[in-house]
């Protein structure tokens, strides 16, 4: 339990001007396509979420209507403790792959960082999708399907790529998505 006083003052510094510097370069490349940073409370969904992350950097950037964190996912015990104790109104699943996706409040933004160890180059004789650490990218699939929320950042190690064809098949199949990569 870190308190304010705690963080030495030169990362407290870099702290406080990441959050507006991300928020602004943010803009400025939404803008570029024609798009603009939402006004509404932005409502947020994380899946194989850590330390939620994600979530401490959309609060570090003061968008306009705030964020709501509305659910999360983690099989670390510990990890869910501190998601737990940092976003107690977020419904905090254990294991996505076991829960109901069509009974997930409706969200705007997704991210998930599902497991990279299937994909890593340094998975010796990893056998992709056919091991059982490759599930959760089945249990995002399936949440993106229920749920279609606008945007979705899916995140991974990049040996990702040996099976790239098969993921933008899989997200294709949706007929939602603009795929960037």
């Amino acid at each position: 339990n870190l308190s304010r006083s705690d963080i030495p003052p030169g990362l407290r510094s870099h702290l406080a001007e990441w959050g507006p510097r991300l928020r602004r370069e943010t803009d400025t490349a939404a803008s570029l396509r024609g798009l603009g940073m939402p006004t509404h409370q932005l409502r947020v969904g994380t899946d194989c979420s850590g330390l939620d992350a994600p979530v401490f950097a959309l609060n570090a950037m003061n968008l306009p209507g705030g964020v709501r964190h509305l659910f999360s996912s983690e099989v670390n015990s510990k990890k869910r403790m501190f998601v737990e104790a940092n976003h107690p109104n977020a419904t905090i699943y254990p294991d996505m792959v076991r829960r109901d996706h069509s009974s997930l409040p409706q969200h705007d933004l997704y991210v998930c960082g599902f497991p990279c160890k299937p994909f890593s180059l340094l998975h010796v004789g990893s056998k992709g999708f056919r091991e059982k650490a490759a599930r959760p990218f089945r249990a995002v699939i399936r949440t993106l399907r229920e749920q279609l929320p606008p945007v979705a950042v899916l995140e991974n190690v990049g040996g990702i790529r040996r099976v790239l064809d098969r993921v933008h098949q899989e997200l294709h199949s949706l007929g939602w998505y603009e795929i960037l990569t």
